[in-house]
């Protein structure tokens, strides 16, 4: 496993749920975070430092942009993975995030993209 513990940030119950449910399945044992928001996903960071965070971009308050940015001028070598939901954003083009998936992406996509987020750092 190339990690022991992933924070997701997202406002909504149901895509922490999900998302959550679909790297307990593929890394058992594995330790997640959540914030349901950019402000208090900053905060779980510098409180917990996980491997990696997933975060939306679309939230009230701190936008994902946001989030990614602090994370990384927290630690630059910060594994961060944006998700969105919203099919007009262009995401690929995001500077500073390691990879993205959107919402709706079947569970290997996801675990995959995951993979290759850590692959960039080695």
């Amino acid at each position: 496993m190339p990690f022991k513990s992933i924070l997701i940030v997202d406002d909504t119950d149901c895509c922490r749920t999900l998302l959550e449910r679909c790297l307990l399945k593929e890394f058992p044992g594995i330790k997640i975070f959540q914030a349901s928001g950019g402000e208090e996903g900053v905060a779980v960071f510098l409180e917990k430092f996980p491997d990696m965070t997933i975060t939306d971009l679309n939230m009230p308050g701190m936008h994902g942009h946001e989030v990614v940015k602090r994370i990384k001028g927290i630690r630059k070598d910060a594994v961060v993975v944006i998700m969105t939901g919203n099919d007009g954003e262009p995401i690929e083009d995001i500077t500073h995030a390691d990879a993205f998936f959107r919402k709706g992406a079947s569970d290997e996509d996801i675990i995959a993209t995951l993979f290759s987020a850590v692959a960039r750092k080695f």
